[in-house]
């Protein structure tokens, strides 16, 4: 890993004394409770202040996926876990390929190749090496996006894989919860979500994890939409699993299309939970398989393939 990455943790504002909870053990149990929250309210405005880093990232990604580029989330500790959760909801609830919106966490890949065995997954995300040869394993290319998250801004398993994929040309995003960071020739778009210390000092899975949690929603639910895996402010493309997605799937046709339930049931049953060509062909009133012509010509976007038919 380049040395130009910053490695130290003593001066990062995660890392200090919230001078606002000190007395925290000495508080009740409603108190606690209530300056949690109080520090919780300032997440959502210090998200705001990416909202313009964040939208890069997503047109950025967009150029990328749109010519075949996946997306992988890289993390360690909280921050791996979040990304996990985060590309996990893609496919249910966009359809989008598994193998196409993945996360990657230093802790998970460690029993799965052979490394000294004082290697283990806590100690794994300051093993600079470890990165590289996972991603080698994913055969990255230049048109695949790399999104590295670290509170700290300094975990090296991440920052390692950045470097690693910027020198392979894909698309390298940061995001951290540190402003101590100064932008590196291997990371393309850096998003510097600033939190502060923690109710807990250094418990960066409070406020830094949320910020997280909050952001990338934001990142991946932009890049879906615009990529047409919904239909309005419809969730359109979801996988129907269970009784509950059953009838979720029905009113999504029945509020795209305006018609009742039961033929939006009856509709649900022709087309084999077939979402999307349950609305074009409701709202089109063309045959079934020119509805699938013209989804499968607009890559099943909704939107589109209705336009072939002149419905905006």
């Amino acid at each position: 890993m380049n040395e130009d990455f910053p490695i130290g943790i003593s001066d990062l504002p995660t890392e200090g004394v919230n001078h606002e909870s000190r007395d925290l053990d000495l508080r009740s149990i409603k108190e606690i409770l209530e300056l949690i929250n109080e520090q919780d309210r300032l997440v959502p405005m210090a998200v705001e202040n990416c909202i313009s880093d964040i939208e890069h990232a997503v047109a950025a990604s967009l150029e990328r996926v749109n010519k075949g580029g996946r997306v992988i989330y890289v993390g360690s500790g909280t921050s791996g876990r979040i990304a996990e959760l985060d590309a996990s909801e893609i496919l249910p609830t966009y359809g989008y390929q598994k193998e196409k919106f993945f996360a990657i966490q230093s802790g998970l890949t460690i029993h799965s190749l052979e490394f000294p065995e004082q290697i283990d997954s806590g100690a794994s995300e300051d093993f600079i090496e470890l990165a590289p040869k996972v991603l080698a394993g994913y055969n990255l290319k230049p048109i695949d996006v790399v999104f590295g998250i670290a509170a700290s801004g300094r975990t090296p398993f991440v920052l390692s894989a950045l470097e690693y994929s910027h020198k392979i040309g894909a698309l390298t995003i940061f995001l951290t919860n540190n402003d101590t960071f100064t932008i590196h020739p291997s990371i393309d778009i850096c998003i510097t979500c600033e939190v502060g210390p923690e109710v807990i000092m250094g418990s960066t899975r409070m406020k830094s994890g949320t910020s997280q949690k909050l952001i990338l929603n934001m990142f991946s639910t932009a890049l879906m939409v615009k990529l047409g895996n919904s239909y309005s402010n419809l969730m359109t493309h979801m996988k129907i699993g269970n009784s509950k997605l059953n009838d979720r799937a029905i009113r999504i046709v029945a509020a795209a299309t305006s018609e009742s339930i039961s033929t939006c049931t009856n509709m649900l049953i022709t087309t084999n939970n077939d979402i999307p060509l349950a609305i074009v062909h409701l709202k089109s009133r063309k045959p079934i398989d020119e509805c699938k012509q013209a989804l499968s010509k607009n890559l099943n976007q909704i939107r589109s393939a209705l336009r072939e038919f002149g419905i905006e």
